[in-house]
């Protein structure tokens, strides 16, 4: 007899400080949720066949989360799905990104000019002048392009 979760995944609704109680299953389920994963996919008959139940039963949590599931018919079709998945990056991904990108120093092509000059004329060392400048001294040799 096949088990329904469709009751129970209302707890994985539950937010930070509430207690969590169900099932292993279920817990398993909240701490994948959690995890920041965007796309999971599994089979019946998988060793994880239970949390595909699982997450069957939770589209409408997966949806809200933006969690793609894709549920397949046997191992080489959850494999291919996962291959030709084009899912978008995790939140976490998207803000570390975010603060990368606007956090990164741009120099105008003057300002470089007078950083490669500061360093033929030796007054300090490159690693000195990338660390004031706010450049990694691998990118020194490439840095005038």
């Amino acid at each position: 007899m096949e088990r329904s979760f469709k009751q129970e995944v209302q707890s994985l609704r539950l937010g930070v400080g509430d207690t969590f109680h169900g099932e292993g299953i279920l817990a398993v389920t909240k701490a994948l949720l959690q995890s920041g994963v965007s796309y999971v996919s599994g089979y019946p008959g998988a060793p994880v066949s239970h949390l595909v139940d699982v997450l069957t039963d939770a589209s409408d949590i997966l949806d809200d989360l933006g969690i793609y599931f894709a549920p397949a018919a046997n191992c080489p079709a959850s494999a291919l799905v996962r291959q030709k998945s084009v899912h978008p990056e995790s939140p976490s991904e998207r803000i570390v990104k975010n603060i990368r990108r606007a956090t990164r120093k741009r120099h105008s092509s003057e300002e470089k000019i007078r950083i490669v000059l500061d360093g033929l004329r030796g007054e300090s060392s490159i690693a000195e002048l990338c660390r004031r400048e706010g450049i990694a001294e691998s990118l020194y040799p490439a840095f005038p392009g």
